[in-house]
């Protein structure tokens, strides 16, 4: 599905797809937001210690992961380019290796919240992630047509490493879910050249995990995973 931002009256012309929306007419359960607020209040000055530890914590981990994600991507690639393997192999062992690493991204994610410990994943959180994967899978089978055609619109390496990138926005995403629905979200531009699809997300901020129509390198804007935005939750 796709829809235009959540805003009734949509004032730019960019398009977010339902599988890499975050709020808006998402399942989002709210039982565990109530859950996780809950939890912040009981731990009071403690929770942002914990939160602190568990950030800088899963940061390192969910950074290893990427890597590996970009080093072991590009062998399977690089076998398919150099026709060591076929294209029906390329595509079963890159599915695999998403399937693991957005897993993985995403658990650290929500691991990195500080609140893994009381507040756990729910069915609505491996929803999103599989409607995720399969938008994804989309975008991965065209790549894999583009080599076996030889057509080359960038380098190959490249190209790759923005689906590298995207890993980030399921990070994210996993940390989001467990945010309560009360916090506030701001989109922050950095000091860097922006798309209008993040001046747009800007202009309308801030948002809640219930309204926050998508995350920075999700590539539901014009720069794609090359966002250089950040959010700050409150």
């Amino acid at each position: 599905m796709i829809h235009h931002h959540f805003i009734d009256q949509p004032v730019f012309d960019f398009l977010i797809v339902e599988a890499k929306a975050i709020g808006w007419k998402l399942n989002w359960d709210k039982d565990k937001k109530k859950e996780a607020l809950g939890m912040l209040i009981k731990l009071g000055d403690y929770a942002k210690k914990i939160k602190r530890n568990a950030s800088k914590r899963e940061r390192l981990r969910f950074l290893k992961i990427k890597k590996d994600f970009e080093l072991q991507g590009w062998i399977i690639i690089q076998n398919f380019i150099n026709g060591k393997i076929d294209r029906e192999k390329a595509e079963k062992q890159l599915r695999k290796l998403f399937r693991k690493k957005y897993q993985e991204a995403f658990t650290s994610g929500w691991r990195s919240s500080g609140l893994s410990e009381w507040v756990g994943l729910s069915e609505e959180d491996w929803q999103w992630l599989e409607s995720a994967l399969r938008e994804e899978f989309t975008y991965l089978s065209n790549f894999l047509d583009d080599i076996q055609k030889g057509y080359q619109k960038m380098p190959y390496k490249k190209r790759w490493s923005m689906y590298v990138e995207t890993l980030e926005h399921v990070f994210l995403t996993g940390k989001l879910s467990v945010i309560p629905e009360d916090y506030v979200i701001d989109w922050i531009m950095s000091e860097a050249e922006h798309c209008k699809g993040c001046e747009y997300l800007k202009r309308h901020s801030p948002y809640t995990v219930f309204t926050l129509p998508t995350v920075p390198k999700a590539g539901a804007t014009p720069c794609l995973s090359n966002c250089k935005c950040k959010l700050r939750v409150r």
